[in-house]
Order: structure tokens, then C-alpha cells, then sequence
């Protein structure tokens, strides 16, 4: 129960960060066997009827973080997308889940989804976009602006591992752009939009995960002391 898995230092929904990362793998796999689930799950934004993907197809908007590598991708395209997402995803939810706790992390990162996938159909209005790093943006955008605007209830793990990750963000950023002004396939709409996304929720929102708690635990002991 829920206060034996406390004795022992065990938080409830530990399991919701690598769940999130292994539903991504599996789902991620299956749409490489079945392309025509990646084509039903990727982000379409005009459809070839040319009607609009929001009102007609709106779960594409979430579904866009199953699919990776494109439409029956090269299965090095493929697993080198989903590598770096996969990875990525770990970190990030495992981040926001010691700030904010399970329930949160889930409403935060299909938040995240929802504002990268209307981004980068707002930036780029045609053709389809595939893959988690909206989402995974997102999550870290929570992260970093709860690590400013909330500093005193951030644990210090979770400072120094944001502080290690923070230049690999924007080195990520710079070369989507870079790599998008020589016409290659990164969407740094969504990156954008989901960063965006989660940096509002960061700042507006209060850090209550079981990361805070206990930082505030060891401050008391401190204090007893």
C-alpha cells in the first residue's frame, strides 16, 4: 500500500517515467512494423481531402510522440530517432516527476504534446511531423522554469542535473535551426512550442512532488538538529 511503499523511500508513481519511455519504444516499434499505423498516428496537418487534421484527426496532436523515423522509415533513421527521444524522455520525466509527481508529469508532458504539435502546425501548415521531443521539451521547460521560479523548493539533484542538460538544450535548438535553413527535417516548431509550453506551466505552477517533500524533510531534520 501506499504508506508501506513510503517506509520504504518509494514514491507513489515511481513507475510513470519509464512506463512513459517503454509505451514510446513498443508503440514506436509497432508503427515501424505497421506503416499504416504511423500513417494514422503521425501528425498530419492538411489532410489529402483538404480538410484541417485539429478538427477532424485531433489525436494526432498526442499520438504525433508514438511514431519516429517518418513513414516506414530506414530502420537506422528509425532507431537513431527514437534513441535520442527515448534517452531524452527518461531524463526529463524522471525530472519532473521528483518536482510535481506522477499525475502531474502525465497532464504535463500531453500538455506539452498538444503545444508543440499546434506550433509546429502553425509554423509548418503542410505535409507531417513524427516523434516524442515536443512532449520531451516540454517536460524540460517545466523543469528549468521551476528550477527559477521556485528555487527554494527544488531539490539540489535536480539543480545540478538541469544545469548539466542546459547547453545540450540550446546546442539542440541552434542546429534544428541550422539544419532547417539547409532544408533538413527537423521541427524545431515543436520543439519550441513544446519548451514554450512548459516553461508557462513551470512558472505558474507549484513544485509538490515527492522530490520537494523530501528536500523539505531534510531541512527540518536540519533544523531539529
Amino acid at each position: 500500500n501506499a504508506a508501506f511503499r513510503r517506509a520504504r523511500g518509494v514514491s507513489n508513481g515511481a513507475w510513470l517515467p519509464r512506463a512513459l519511455v517503454v509505451l514510446t519504444v513498443a508503440a514506436s516499434l509497432l508503427t515501424k512494423f505497421v506503416p499504416a499505423l504511423a500513417e494514422l498516428f503521425a501528425l498530419v496537418k492538411i489532410t489529402g481531402m483538404g480538410g484541417d487534421f485539429l478538427t477532424g484527426e485531433p489525436w494526432r496532436l498526442v499520438t504525433v510522440a508514438l511514431v519516429h523515423g517518418g513513414i516506414d522509415p530506414s530502420w537506422q533513421s528509425w532507431a537513431l530517432h527514437l534513441g535520442f527521444n527515448a534517452v531524452a524522455l527518461d531524463i526529463a520525466a524522471q525530472l519532473v516527476f521528483r518536482l510535481y509527481g506522477a499525475r502531474r508529469l502525465a497532464l504535463y508532458y500531453l500538455f506539452g504534446l498538444v503545444g508543440a504539435s499546434l506550433a509546429s502546425a502553425i509554423w509548418f501548415p503542410y505535409g507531417y511531423s513524427v516523434g516524442a521531443s515536443g512532449g520531451v521539451f516540454a517536460l524540460f521547460g517545466v523543469a528549468f522554469a521551476a528550477e527559477w521560479a521556485h528555487r527554494p523548493l527544488v531539490e539540489r539533484g535536480v539543480r545540478e542535473a538541469l544545469g548539466r542538460i542546459s547547453g545540450l538544450l540550446l546546442v539542440n535548438i541552434l542546429i534544428g535551426f541550422g539544419v532547417g535553413f539547409v532544408g533538413g527535417g527537423i521541427d524545431n516548431a515543436a520543439h519550441i512550442g513544446g519548451l514554450v509550453s512548459g516553461l508557462v506551466l513551470g512558472v505558474l505552477l507549484v513544485p509538490t512532488g515527492p522530490g520537494v517533500r523530501e528536500s523539505q524533510n531534510r531541512r527540518v531534520e536540519i533544523i531539529l538538529k
